[in-house]
Formats: C-alpha cells, sequence, structure tokens
C-alpha cells in the first residue's frame, strides 16, 4: 500500500482554503450555487473517491508508478503523488462531472483557473511549514517546494483542457486515452528515476506560466483541442530537453516527463481519430 498520508494531508489545507475561497464568491455573487454544489460534489468528493483507489489501483501503471516511489525519499514521493492528483486524476474527474453538472462546462472554467494565484500561495505555505521536508527550508537555487509549485500550477492549469478532451471521446476511445495517459505517467516516472538529477533550477516564475492558458469561453472544437494538446506535448518536450541539459533536480524532471507523456497520450489518440474521421 503506497504511503500517502503527507499528500493528502497537503492536499486537506489546500482544499478547505479553495472551499473557503468557493463560498467567499458565491456570497459576492461571482460563483453561483449551481457552481458551488459542481466544486464540492463534482471536484472535491469525486477525487477523493479516486484518491481511495490508490491503495489498490485497477490499472496496473498506476501501480507500478506508485510502486517506484515508495523506495524514493520522501519528499520525491510527495511530488509524485502530486502530479499523479492533478495530471490523472483531476482531468478524470473534471470530465465525470460533466455528467452531473452539464451547464459547468462553460460556466466552470473561469471559476476553476481563477483561484490559481490563491491556491499557488496556500500549497506553497504548507510546503513551508515542514510538510515538505527539510528541503522546503532552503533557499535559493536549491528550493523543491518552488519547483513542485510550478509544475503543479502547469498541470493544474493544463488538467481542465484535458478534461474537456476526454469528454469530447466516445465511451471506448476514452477508456483507451485514459489508458494511454496511464501509461504515460509510468514511463515518466521511469525516465526521471534513470538518472541523477541535481538541484540547480533559477527563479521559476508561476505567472509567465498561467498567462500562456487561455481562460476559454466556449467548447473546443476537435481540431482546436488537438492543436492546443499538440502544443503542450511540444513545449513539454522543450522543457525536457532543457532539463537534461541544465540538470535541475528529480522533481522538476518527473514534472516535465508527466506534463509530456499526458499530453502525448491525449494528442496520440487526437491523431488517430482524425485519420479515420
Amino acid at each position: 500500500m503506497p504511503t500517502t498520508d503527507r499528500f493528502f494531508e497537503i492536499y486537506g489545507a489546500v482544499t478547505l482554503d479553495l472551499i473557503a475561497y468557493v463560498d467567499e464568491e458565491v456570497k459576492a455573487k461571482r460563483l453561483s450555487s449551481y457552481e458551488r454544489d459542481w466544486f464540492i460534489e463534482g471536484l472535491v468528493k469525486g477525487f477523493i473517491g479516486e484518491y481511495k483507489t490508490w491503495s489498490v489501483p485497477s490499472n496496473p501503471d498506476i501501480d507500478r508508478y506508485l510502486d517506484r516511489f515508495e523506495r524514493s525519499n520522501s519528499d520525491l514521493r510527495l511530488a509524485a503523488h502530486v502530479f499523479l492528483h492533478v495530471a490523472y486524476d483531476l482531468p478524470r474527474v473534471i470530465c465525470q462531472s460533466f455528467d452531473a453538472y452539464p451547464s459547468v462546462r462553460a460556466s466552470g472554467r473561469s471559476a476553476f483557473v481563477r483561484p490559481g494565484p490563491r491556491f499557488l500561495k496556500q500549497f506553497l505555505q504548507q510546503m513551508r511549514k515542514g510538510a515538505f521536508g527539510w528541503t522546503a527550508r532552503l533557499v535559493g537555487r536549491v528550493d523543491a517546494a518552488q519547483a513542485l509549485g510550478y509544475w503543479l500550477v502547469a498541470l493544474r492549469s493544463v488538467a481542465w483542457i484535458h478534461g474537456e478532451v476526454l469528454a469530447d471521446l466516445d465511451p471506448y476511445a476514452r477508456e483507451d486515452a485514459i489508458k494511454r495517459m496511464a501509461k504515460g505517467l509510468d514511463d515518466a516516472a521511469v525516465e526521471a528515476l534513470k538518472h541523477r538529477w541535481i538541484f540547480g533550477i533559477e527563479h521559476l516564475d508561476n505567472g509567465q506560466l498561467t498567462a500562456a492558458i487561455p481562460v476559454l469561453e466556449r467548447s473546443l472544437t476537435s481540431g482546436e483541442t488537438a492543436a492546443i494538446v499538440a502544443a503542450t506535448a511540444s513545449a513539454a518536450i522543450g522543457v525536457a530537453v532543457v532539463l537534461r541539459r541544465r540538470n535541475i533536480g528529480r522533481i522538476d524532471a518527473l514534472g516535465a516527463f508527466v506534463h509530456r507523456g499526458v499530453a502525448r497520450a491525449l494528442d496520440a489518440h487526437l491523431r488517430e481519430g482524425q485519420q479515420f474521421a
């Protein structure tokens, strides 16, 4: 059984803060009660349901992914759990939430993306309280919490797009895409653990990353979705190449490879679908 207590402790603290944010937005009439219900019932409870499967994953690639990090140091293991949540579970939960809350696909995008800065601030506060171990208290170039925060924002921002991609697939194609995503995660773990990455990253500007993520006001066409996913895969591949050159830490490497693996999985599936369209 994977050791996930540290992850769930941090997830709980961040989620409670996000729920408080949602309540503030509802009170200010910037969000509706319908959107609040979606956030609590569709996303929060949906993820908790997925988290409970981590103890005995039904997908063998996810089982292998979790097992690989049981033998890693606790900080890297925590990062692996965070990436599993935002890159694999979150897009699937977003997709599933559209069934119960169909209109949220149009209204929920900005509600999901808008609290990003607050989400990151709360996450980093939890890291620097000591929940992330001794590395979170180091400063300057050796800042594991900042590196993890960078990839958390990247993967969370793209999760909505990936959720929409999954929602637009027929059930058979969706199941196949999810299997490819899981394989992409395990491949990312193998690649990240293969080398002895050295921490040495310059300060990461999360604002530059999130500024490039569009807040969509309508459903994506299949062509637009394919273009976004293809661009995401290309960017992630480029980041992975830079990671090798700059020899930064395993957490950064894992984040980049997870980003690339999931995007490639969806991009490959969309390209195959277009060939037969």
